[in-house]
């Protein structure tokens, strides 16, 4: 949809309010809103976009190793999609790209195309099938956000899903209509944890859908008196384990079949694609855990995968290979239910078709508990090692453009030093009594 064709659809909308929207170096939804009009006026205009706002932490804090632009960049709106939100018909959103000013503004969408484009070139469409995870915390009636939508023992019930039915029923109505085919939403194992999960879809589309379905559920929730968080680990308690956000994939021709389906289970080149990813798991890890909090999810016993290895339909492996015929696929299951959706997809694709261009060979598939099994490699195990990891790959950097990464790798490194000296309130309950 070109611009010109959008702002005829914003007056025939009867659209009052357009929200820009662009993923920052976190995966978190930021936001502009224009009236109607501006954006009915706006044409081949670019949006002003203050650049800082991509490189901050939470807190917004910016790093202070790198030269961060201080100046403007713009918003590109990406006019494919656009969407009326259904639950407000006067608002409207657009996923933005980010051009450029004076200064450089790298963005996560930016990165996940340069590598969707590399594949292109190497003859490849990949197909994405995302799976996330969430918790549901209940608001309702003032409570704080730490009381669960339901218990650990209401797990995958009619009960629990009839407790929050407004809820989803909302998100089964309002999100095909925003071009998100999402066809499951079931509650999980933990006390309050929700799975949705959106039909596979082709290189930028499916990391699009997957971004606007966290915006959606957030808003909806809301409304509902609910608090929904993609936190990996957003309590100490048991009857909450650990969020992931498990990505399906396979590579397709030019004709739409499926490269990775063999007569007898997986192609060669899916093969390579696996051998690719285990090659390239600890830079991974420093985008699919890009949280402190991420890598307290990677545990024995959580399905979240402790070491690089791959399995037959192996759920304790990091790449799980499926093989349904023309439906054949491999699942990552390294990424936590807080990566951003636009770089885990971008590092995961980029050492796949490394794997492929090396004819990397990923050993045989691993049939037991493969966390357990020490001849498996661990991947890193904190924020720290993690975006040490990803620098040290100069595959994955380049792939997803050294701006990028050195912003990414910079506020990281900012996390981490305000984390090491804060005191834990597991730290004062440990110690502030008896020492």
């Amino acid at each position: 949809m070109s611009l010109e064709t959008a702002s005829v659809a914003v007056s025939a909308d009867d659209v009052r309010i357009v929200r820009l929207l662009v993923s920052d170096a976190h995966g978190v939804v930021r936001a502009k809103s224009v009236s109607a009009d501006y954006f009915h006026a706006l044409g081949d205009k670019r949006h002003v976009w203050a650049a800082p706002v991509l490189y901050g932490d939470l807190w917004q804090n910016l790093p202070t190793d790198v030269s961060v632009p201080m100046g403007n960049a713009f918003l590109v709106p990406d006019m494919d999609t656009y969407t009326v939100l259904p639950w407000n018909r006067r608002a409207a959103v657009v996923i933005c790209d980010i051009e450029p000013g004076i200064e450089i503004a790298p963005a996560p969408r930016s990165a996940a195309r340069r590598v969707i484009d590399a594949a292109a070139a190497a003859g490849y469409s990949p197909l994405f099938g995302p799976e996330v995870e969430f918790y549901l915390f209940d608001k309702a009636h003032g409570q704080p956000a730490t009381v669960p939508a339901f218990t650990m023992q209401e797990w995958y019930t009619d009960v629990a899903l009839a407790r929050i039915g407004g809820f989803v029923e909302d998100l089964y109505e309002y999100l095909p209509q925003m071009g998100v085919p999402v066809y499951e939403v079931f509650n999980e194992h933990g006390a309050g944890q929700m799975e949705i999960n959106v039909a596979p879809a082709i290189g930028m589309r499916a990391l699009d859908q997957i971004f606007l379905t966290k915006l959606a559920t957030k808003e909806l929730a809301a409304m509902h008196g609910l608090h929904a968080t993609y936190m990996s680990v957003p309590s100490n308690s048991p009857e909450q384990p650990p969020s992931g956000f498990h990505l399906h994939q396979t590579l397709l021709d030019a004709e739409g079949r499926n490269l990775f389906a063999g007569v007898d289970g997986l192609t060669d080149l899916a093969r390579w694609y696996v051998g690719g990813q285990l090659a390239h798991a600890n830079g991974i890890t420093g985008i699919a855990a890009a949280t402190v909090t991420a890598y307290k999810r990677l545990r024995p016993n959580a399905y979240a995968p402790l070491r690089a290895g791959w399995g037959i339909d192996n759920r304790t492996a990091m790449v799980r290979a499926i093989l349904r015929g023309d439906n054949t696929r491999i699942e990552n299951r390294l990424g936590a239910s807080d990566a951003n959706p636009y770089l885990l997809a971008a590092v995961q694709l980029a050492a796949g078709l490394d794997g492929i261009a090396r004819r990397t060979e990923p050993g045989e598939p691993a049939a037991h508990d493969v966390g357990s099994d020490p001849k498996f490699p661990l991947v890193p195990m904190n924020l720290f090692d993690g975006v040490k990891a990803f620098e040290a790959d100069t595959v994955l950097v380049d792939a997803v453009g050294r701006d990028v990464a050195e912003l990414y790798c910079s506020v990281q490194r900012q996390v981490w030093s305000r984390y090491q000296f804060q005191v834990t309130d597991w730290e004062i309950a440990e110690y502030r009594d008896v020492m």
